[in-house]
Formats: C-alpha cells, structure tokens, sequence
C-alpha cells in the first residue's frame, strides 16, 4: 500500500530486500538490485548472526548509506512487524498526511 511500511521489531515476516522497512523503498530499489525470488524470500531475522547482530558478509555489497541505516535498527525478538504509516513521522494514519502526501507527488 503506497504510503505505508513496516516497522520492523523481530524481522521474522518481513522480506529484508522487497518489503519497505528501512526507508519509504525497498532494498532492491534502493539498492538497484535486480528481484531474485529466492533472496526475495530471505526474512529480515534471516540476516542475523546468533548474537542478534547484523551478518555483514550475508548482506553483501550494498551502499554505505544502507549500512549506516541498518546499524541504527533494533530488533525486539519479543514483538511482530506493525505496518505503519510512512508518510507521518508518528507512523500513524491521518487524512491531513494523506493529503499532503497527494499533494507532494
């Protein structure tokens, strides 16, 4: 849904490269990478070590923006993924940032 991402707290039912979690695009548009249904498929959780820390050598090359974003993620093993409202900095739903968001296109 256009205007909408997750916000992601355990990352075990959110797709790390088509789902837009870390920006108001998808890591595959971000990163210009072309879809590939398998890595499609890999879970946010999927990119973790057994500490809960990043697995940087699974994660590969991507652009040092992308990696400065995603040190500042912290996962909740203990909570789902919510989808929130992007276009609102409090992440929820109001026909004002609806509009706004309309207007800014």
């Amino acid at each position: 849904m256009a205007g909408s991402r997750k916000l992601v707290l355990n990352g075990r039912s959110t797709s790390f490269w088509s789902d837009r979690w870390l920006s108001d695009r998808s890591l595959n548009d971000i990163c210009e990478r072309p879809a590939n249904a398998i890595e499609d498929s890999r879970r946010v959780s999927d990119f973790l070590n057994d500490s809960g820390s990043w697995d940087w050598d699974q994660i590969g090359d991507v652009p040092q923006s992308v990696k400065d974003q995603l040190a500042l993620v912290n996962l909740n093993h203990d909570l789902d993924e919510k989808l929130i409202w992007g276009v609102a900095a409090n992440g929820l739903f109001s026909v004002s940032s609806a509009y706004h968001s309309l207007l800014n296109k």
